[in-house]
């Protein structure tokens, strides 16, 4: 039974999203890696045949649309040179989104991170497979995009972040049972009440959109005049042009947007995710920094992701 709830529930996390095989191929390891502490006969097999079978449930469940999978998965991935791919960009985004994300991010993002630390440690003296069952699946996605240079996005490893915080939990209470043993429990009750009563603060948040294209395309068509230009960049496609239908053109570099400016107007350009544009297109991007002012910017939720407007005024006839 257990098996086939396995089968069920890991298939379907699979047709949620495609990125799920690396808690599968996670969960593979760690039966490689226990395999001969486990007991011989059937039982031995059996997470195989879970693992199998959840693979199968999958495959059932995405077979209308099968070719289509086949050729997304296969299509070229994220180009080399982005910032996106460095180790170190992902590590900085990280904390940076976690310690605005808190209050006094600052000082309790390096102390969650010793928690937690504490808490893998102590866990694993107690546990070991369900500490490998946690992690190893993280560490499976952070080899997968490593090796194959895409970008690394946090949101590739959110779907660990029960289990880290987790391990949290836990490392917070070995840490007050070393500090204050006959209160422990008092104190990390009362410790996790705070801080789910805190966290419906950024409740609000989730509903939020991640970006507003259309405040940002509905603010620059209502200060645009009469024979004013405007135009967006390459992120700015899909949204803009796909979704919302303006019929801006995009420029992908600065010949392009010296086409579509006016002598006699005003100039308007949307961008987004600086960081690609300064990298992809650096002319583009310096053009923009010396001859254009930002005059509006729609918060984003997602790092660097705020929409900014910028514009070129038609220069002042003597």
């Amino acid at each position: 039974r257990r098996v086939w709830m396995y089968a069920l529930v890991m298939g379907l996390t699979l047709f949620t999203h495609v990125t799920a095989l690396v808690v599968v191929a996670g969960h593979g390891a760690c039966w490689l890696i226990g395999v001969r502490g486990l007991p011989p006969g059937v039982r031995r097999w059996v997470p195989i045949a879970a693992l199998v079978l959840s693979v199968s449930v999958a495959l059932m469940l995405y077979a209308p649309i099968l070719p289509q999978v086949a050729g997304a998965l296969s299509a070229p991935g994220a180009s080399e040179g982005i910032a996106w791919q460095n180790p170190l960009w992902f590590v900085r985004e990280t904390l940076s989104g976690l310690s605005q994300g808190f209050p006094v991010g600052v000082v309790a993002v390096p102390i969650a991170g010793v928690i937690i630390i504490v808490g893998i440690v102590h866990s694993w003296k107690v546990h070991r497979d369900a500490v490998l069952v946690m992690l190893v699946p993280l560490a499976t996605m952070l080899v997968l995009l490593l090796a194959t240079g895409h970008n690394l996005w946090p949101r590739f490893f959110f779907f660990g972040a029960a289990f880290v915080v987790q391990l949290a939990v836990h490392g917070g209470f070995v840490v007050l049972r070393r500090v204050t043993p006959h209160f422990a429990t008092r104190i990390g009750d009362a410790g996790l009440a705070v801080v789910a009563l805190g966290s419906l603060v950024l409740l609000p948040r989730a509903w939020a959109p991640k970006q507003d294209y259309e405040a940002a395309a509905a603010w620059v068509t209502e200060r645009a005049q009469p024979g004013d230009a405007i135009a967006m960049t390459d992120m700015m496609r899909l949204p803009l042009v796909t979704w919302l239908g303006k019929p801006w053109p995009v420029v992908a570099d600065s010949i392009a947007l010296h086409a579509v400016e006016r002598a006699d107007a005003t100039t308007w350009v949307l961008d987004a995710f600086p960081i690609r544009t300064s990298e992809k297109t650096p002319a583009l991007w310096a053009y923009l920094r010396r001859e254009y002012t930002t005059v509006h910017v729609v918060p984003a939720t997602i790092g660097g992701g705020e929409i900014v407007v910028l514009s070129k005024r038609a220069p002042v006839q003597p």
